[in-house]
């Protein structure tokens, strides 16, 4: 018999306003946090992600 077991892996949520509504990035320890941004920004704001990236960085360092 196996078991499983759960983990709760050191994050940081990070929220962002688009278009006057919060939305929550999460990063968690040991991931690439500009991979992350620039997902987040390509789902969330396609048309100016690189302008997204640019504002969303120094935030989402200065909480890591």
């Amino acid at each position: 018999m196996s078991r499983r077991v759960s983990r709760s892996w050191p994050h940081r949520l990070i929220c962002a306003q688009v278009d006057d509504q919060e939305i929550y990035l999460q990063v968690f320890e040991g991931e690439d946090h500009m991979k992350k941004i620039e997902a987040f920004c390509m789902q969330y704001m396609a048309d100016s992600s690189s302008s997204c990236v640019t504002q969303l960085t120094p935030h989402v360092e200065k909480k890591l």
